[in-house]
């Protein structure tokens, strides 16, 4: 179980709760492994349906609306509120929920994505959904990690691992 959240943090949260169309409010990352030190950021994963009106948040700096970086990691914020990196990520719920689906038939893509060297898998989706602990709403369970994605994955990344190397060797 995690640790209460920092008063800051907290705030954002039940602002970023408030905000329509906001279906939860989720840390994630290395907060809500376990793995996180000293330097770590906290990421808040805002999961919306619908249109948001993300004006509650300029206050706190600059805001990347929906669709600003992409249709994974959708848009969001960098912040620093009070001397804490705060990472505010943008995700369309029922987008991450078709992605869910998906992967339960090891159906996956790979989206270009700054950041991301190899591409962010849209399975990254389902496993933020399953590793995030919730502080406002309410999000669906997610279960096993799915068999057939074990398969497709695989596969999918030693071919591409495999072609690379043998491109970068044509190269050299």
């Amino acid at each position: 179980m995690m640790k209460a959240l920092p008063d800051p943090v907290a705030e954002l949260c039940a602002v970023l709760a408030r905000i329509k169309g906001v279906e939860a409010v989720a840390i994630g990352g290395s907060r809500a492994a376990g793995t996180a030190d000293a330097e770590s950021d906290w990421d808040l994963g805002v999961y919306y349906r619908g249109n948001i009106d993300l004006a509650s948040l300029v206050s706190y700096g600059d805001v990347h609306p929906p669709g600003s970086w992409g249709r994974i990691m959708n848009g969001g914020a960098w912040l620093s509120l009070d001397g804490l990196k705060v990472d505010v990520l943008l995700r369309d719920l029922d987008v991450a929920l078709y992605w869910v689906a998906e992967t339960r038939r090891g159906a996956y893509e790979v989206d270009a994505l700054l950041g991301y060297l190899a591409g962010a898998p849209t399975y990254i989706l389902m496993a933020e959904l399953a590793r995030n602990q919730t502080v406002h709403g309410r999000l669906p369970a997610i279960g096993e990690y799915p068999k057939p994605l074990s398969k497709a994955g695989a596969d999918r990344w030693l071919l591409h691992a495999e072609f690379s190397l043998a491109h970068a060797q044509m190269r050299a």
